[in-house]
């Protein structure tokens, strides 16, 4: 089983992955057709201008109700969310 990198650094690793547990993703479950973007997001986390607007939502938990009004990865998380319910998924993990 090849590693999958998420492209998650620095303080935004607890960030990012944070916000997509809330939403149900486990990237070490995803189809590697999604590798490419996940680490794409990971690497517009680390610049995003709302990081603290994503920490208090996650702080308050109301990261999953209103992360799409802000993130810019809000997209892509809700197409892996999607997908991770759809189980659109590999069972890796």
């Amino acid at each position: 089983m090849k590693a999958f990198d998420t492209g998650f650094a620095g303080n935004d690793i607890p960030l990012a992955k944070s916000l997509m547990t809330v939403l149900g993703i486990d990237e070490r479950r995803l189809s590697p057709d999604y590798w490419g973007a996940v680490q794409d997001a990971g690497r517009l986390c680390q610049v995003c201008g709302d990081r603290g607007r994503c920490r208090a939502a996650l702080a308050d938990s109301t990261a999953a109700l209103g992360y799409m009004t802000f993130c810019p990865n809000a997209d892509l998380f809700g197409e892996l969310e999607a997908a991770a319910v759809g189980g659109l998924v590999t069972d890796r993990a």
